[in-house]
């Protein structure tokens, strides 16, 4: 279970949608935090080993996560300590009481490579919700289906896509696709969608739509990995079909 411990007393943020009035506004109303991030996620993790201290209780620091494995706990935990992080798409003046619009996420500093990590958790999963009532039964099919191929199908290759990429990807298939009522038929057009010469996978957003799909940063997907899953999916429906049709030919 991933448990995410917010900060929201202080912030990192996004400025590039507002005016440059609207960016002096900002910064003439904005100082620096009496608690940082840093102090924040340091507090969270001295807390959390006083509270795991037992015989039966393993606790540890990892680059992006407390793990938590006690005897107390039902399940093992992953405790995510982060920050709000903010983008501003535009900062009215204090007069015309007005709040600022705001797209929130979170975002924390690994602790062995300090990268940053930004993203979006409550949009991904309210864009998620808002999608066609098949969009999470359909991102399950494709799953199972990466599963199956990994665990039975092939024994010398396999596909390295992962859930959260999958989710994105038939997030962007249209829901004309996804209403489907028979899951093969919504399966197999899902499959012609995304590899039709017309589909630029490229242009594809995450599910939070704040980011792209593709690129390099430590948030998005490799679009190779994209195009492999999509390719070996193929080969494994084909071999599939042509043995349904095999043996109703005989």
């Amino acid at each position: 279970m991933d448990i995410v411990v917010k900060l929201t007393s202080a912030w990192r943020r996004d400025l590039s949608n507002l005016t440059s009035t609207e960016r002096d506004r900002y910064h003439n109303n904005s100082g620096s935090a009496d608690y940082s991030y840093t102090e924040f996620s340091d507090d969270v993790w001295n807390w959390l080993r006083r509270q795991f201290n037992n015989p039966g209780d393993r606790i540890s620091r990892g680059n992006k996560a407390i793990a938590i494995e006690s005897d107390r706990l039902p399940v093992d935990v992953d405790v995510v300590p982060c920050a709000d992080y903010r983008i501003y798409n535009s900062y009215p003046p204090t007069e015309s009481n007005t709040e600022p619009d705001i797209d929130h996420g979170m975002y924390f500093d690994a602790q062995r490579t300090g990268e940053r990590i930004i993203n979006y958790p409550q949009i991904h999963y309210t864009n998620g919700c808002q999608k066609h009532s098949k969009y999470k039964e359909t991102v399950r099919i494709f799953k199972n289906a990466r599963d199956y191929y990994n665990d039975h199908f092939s024994t010398w290759q396999t596909i390295d896509a992962h859930s959260y990429g999958i989710e994105c990807l038939i997030y962007n298939v249209p829901d004309e696709i996804l209403q489907r009522s028979r899951r093969r038929d919504r399966f197999i057009e899902v499959l012609d969608h995304l590899q039709d010469e017309s589909t630029d996978l490229s242009g594809f957003d995450q599910v939070s739509e704040e980011e792209l799909l593709f690129g390099d940063s430590n948030t998005q997907w490799d679009l190779t990995n994209a195009e492999q899953l999509l390719s070996r999916l193929r080969e494994m429906w084909n071999e599939w079909y042509d043995k349904q049709n095999a043996q109703l030919l005989h």
